[in-house]
């Protein structure tokens, strides 16, 4: 079974639309400090949460990230992204669900290595070529009216809701330890999940910590997720215990560095 190159090829360029226009000349003070230093820089797994309010340049941090992967060139295959903001400006903020969060996730590591496919069984593959249509249909949808978008669109969106979200994190998963087997490393990088829809964040966040935890007990490559976003309630409890830098404390010089210890969560339910 093999995938549409349009398809991916799609879902990769709507996940990175903010890269284009984003040019500046002033440091970033984060990049300095020694929790990004860490992420980026080893062998290690590490996860890191970079909170603002909005307007404060998460975005600006996260596509100078993006661009120092590019030049790296392992933006190629190692590298996937994923821009919350991409659903609203397309008004398509519906969207904004887990399910196509790891179909953009998915394409863009079929993108760089399509062999990661054999990762899945059939009934996988099946399930995750659906999820990867479906959201092509979403982001690709062009409708002459604003009322006719209104009226496909939650059709569209509800149809992928019915694909099991369990099933599409397992094949994640899968897809990340067998890219494992040749690339060193893999980075997850999200921004702006605060506009995920109310409903999903908490669940978002937390299969997401699941992930990283779970790639913590894996021997081969390492995992390295970025997460920016708005600081709120839920993700303080979902993310408690793991490094994270604060845009407003760090621009005033003041170190912000959770030092608890992670908390593994992962026995607890199996994605």
């Amino acid at each position: 079974m093999t995938l549409s190159k349009s398809l991916v090829d799609l879902l990769k360029a709507k996940s990175t639309l903010c890269l284009n226009t984003i040019n500046i000349s002033r440091p970033i003070p984060i990049f300095e400090s020694p929790e990004y230093v860490k992420w980026t820089s080893g062998e290690t797994k590490e996860i890191l949460w970079y909170r603002g309010v909005p307007g404060c340049g998460k975005s600006i941090m996260v596509s100078q990230v993006l661009k120092g992967l590019f030049e790296n060139q392992l933006f190629t295959e190692g590298a996937t992204f994923f821009d919350f903001d991409v659903a609203w400006k397309m008004d398509r903020k519906s969207a904004n669900i887990p399910a196509a969060v790891i179909s953009f996730i998915t394409a863009q590591l079929l993108k760089g290595n399509p062999k990661l496919l054999s990762a899945l069984n059939g009934d996988e593959q099946q399930t995750i070529i659906t999820a990867l249509l479906c959201t092509h249909k979403i982001f690709s949808y062009e409708s002459s009216t604003e009322s006719e978008s209104r009226r496909v669109m939650p059709g569209l969106v509800s149809a992928l809701r019915t694909i099991q979200e369990s099933t599409l994190w397992s094949c994640l998963c899968h897809i990340i330890d067998r890219g494992l087997e040749t690339m060193s490393r893999i980075y997850l990088i999200f921004d702006g999940d605060d506009n995920a829809l109310p409903e999903d964040r908490f669940r978002f966040l937390r299969n997401i910590r699941r992930l990283w935890e779970r790639s913590e007990s894996t021997q081969r490559g390492c995992v390295k997720i970025l997460i920016a976003s708005r600081d709120y309630p839920k993700a303080r409890e979902v993310l408690d215990g793991l490094p994270y830098l604060d845009n407003e404390k760090e621009q005033q010089g003041e170190r912000s560095v959770s030092q608890a210890h992670a908390i593994p969560i992962f026995h607890e339910v199996a994605i």
